[in-house]
């Protein structure tokens, strides 16, 4: 596992007219800012696609560790089809 590092860059941008807050689940770690509060909303939407990819990991191992890009696999979650139709 990796070793948390503080991301102090996210203290460089001030925006005191927005609502800020995190959404920290596993490896994911994300500050958001909104005009809102949309916390409940982003872990929602975190989980949804973390469970996506992690079930497709499960199913197809190589996925995760692979450096070199995959052939499109048909019935695949939209989030695996961008990342698989965006690589390099």
């Amino acid at each position: 596992m990796a070793i948390y590092q503080e991301r102090t860059y996210r203290n460089a941008v001030r925006t005191d007219d927005l609502v800020q807050f995190k959404v920290i689940i596993k490896e994911t770690d994300l500050l958001i800012r909104a005009k809102r509060d949309l916390s409940v909303e982003a872990k929602e939407s975190v989980l949804k696609y973390r469970n996506q990819l992690e079930t497709y990991i499960a199913m197809n191992p190589a996925f995760e560790k692979r450096l070199i890009p995959i052939e499109e696999a048909p019935h695949v979650p939209k989030i695996i089809e961008e990342m698989i139709r965006t690589s390099p």
